[in-house]
């Protein structure tokens, strides 16, 4: 099994998602941890926690996306730092629900979406969003999905009921 002492995030990744309807719990101490190549896929419900949104951070390589949520389930991100370098944070898709707690995504052209698949007929995640700073752009698929307290959030875009594939969009830049 993978112990804190030995253990990758990527691995740590790996082992949770063993078990998909097991809620996991990943601790971070405080690092930059590299994600490259492919996306870290989370296929269960997982809570990632640093010690401080500027003392963990988890960075992309800039050419990928830094992870994947697709499994309906929790996803909650607490006490840490993302950043894609421009591509996408997180991409939470099939009706997933979505926490971050005290995030810092410092990078304006990195995104965070709580979406569809890429394939019609999808259901989209939902957000909530507490005291975080997020320079990123933030895209949910309903406004009634996506909740927002104490944050200083750059970009908000909503679509409509309709999906990102329905007309009905709304962007906001604050």
């Amino acid at each position: 099994g993978c112990t804190v002492s030995d253990c990758s995030l990527r691995e740590a990744v790996i082992e949770a998602n063993v078990d998909p309807n097991a809620y996991n719990d990943i601790r971070l101490a405080a690092a930059t941890y590299q994600v490259n190549g492919t996306p870290l896929p989370v296929t269960g419900g997982t809570r990632f926690q640093g010690v401080g949104n500027t003392q963990t951070l988890i960075r992309g390589d800039g050419i990928t996306d830094v992870m994947t949520f697709s499994s309906g389930q929790q996803l909650d991100l607490i006490n840490l730092g993302i950043d894609a370098m421009g591509k996408r944070e997180l991409l939470a898709t099939n009706d997933n629900r979505v926490s971050l707690y005290r995030i810092r995504a410092p990078n304006p052209l990195g995104t965070i979406e709580a979406r569809e698949p890429d394939e019609a007929g999808g259901i989209g995640g939902s957000f909530s969003i507490g005291e975080s700073e997020i320079r990123a752009t933030i895209i949910c698929v309903d406004k009634r999905r996506c909740a927002t307290f104490d944050s200083s959030i750059a970009r908000l875009r909503v679509y409509g009921t309709g999906g990102i594939f329905g007309a009905n969009v709304t962007e906001v830049s604050m």
